[in-house]
């Protein structure tokens, strides 16, 4: 199954701008259809409410481009399913793992934007012409596929990046987050403070954040 999460991460990109088909990139459908693929419907679905809390507020609108939501939830779900983790503190730790990607996947998206540019230009030759002959098709057929060829490849190099780097860390860390009792409930008491960061205002990211590393670190010291 997790080899086949890149396959379906380039999939759901696709969902995010190419097929408008609304709500389906949410991360509890993609937590739903994880878990019916897998059958751990218990740790799937807990991930997904921890990503929908913490983004309740992110829907597509206008030239906005949000965090990619469904690459924080593959990463997340794969690195999970690869090691096979059980322990909230451990878990926790790939969802943490899996956050960058939002914004990592945000960018990529903006490159693909721009890069696509020819064929916008292409479109636009053709609609000077007043439709004469008919739409080719070929455009966005060209366009979709360099979408998904290059969110595939993203997600697989930054996969094995981050396998590498989830292995190094929970041997250090393994211990201690055992240690530390984290819970779902505190998971996701923390992700529902992310309407505090759709007040877009710096003060608010910087009370949330610093909040959040105060409450680590607390958490650190305690179990040490």
């Amino acid at each position: 199954m997790v080899c086949a999460d890149w396959f379906f991460f380039a999939l759901f990109s696709l969902f995010r701008f190419s097929l408008s088909i609304g709500l389906l990139e949410r991360p509890l459908f993609i937590g739903l259809l994880w878990a019916l693929a897998t059958g751990d419907y218990d740790i799937c679905l807990k991930i997904a409410i921890f990503f929908e809390l913490a983004w309740l507020d992110i829907i597509p609108a206008g030239t906005y481009i949000p965090p990619h939501l469904g690459a924080a939830m593959f990463t997340a779900l794969a690195l999970t399913s690869l090691y096979g983790l059980t322990d909230t503190g451990q878990i926790a730790l790939a969802m943490t793992a899996g956050i960058p990607m939002a914004w990592l996947g945000t960018r990529l998206e903006a490159k693909l934007r721009i890069g696509q540019g020819k064929c916008h230009a292409m479109a636009q030759q053709w609609a000077e012409r007043l439709g004469s002959g008919p739409f080719p098709e070929r455009i966005i057929y060209l366009s979709m596929l360099r979408s998904f060829a290059t969110s595939w490849l993203f997600f697989f190099v930054s996969l094995v990046i981050l396998d590498l780097l989830l292995r190094m860390l929970l041997g250090v860390l393994g211990p201690l987050l055992d240690q530390m009792n984290v819970d779902w409930p505190h998971l996701w008491l923390a992700a529902s403070l992310g309407g505090l960061l759709a007040l877009r205002v710096r003060r608010a990211y910087a009370v949330f954040f610093s909040g959040a590393a105060l409450v680590g670190l607390a958490l650190i010291i305690k179990a040490l």
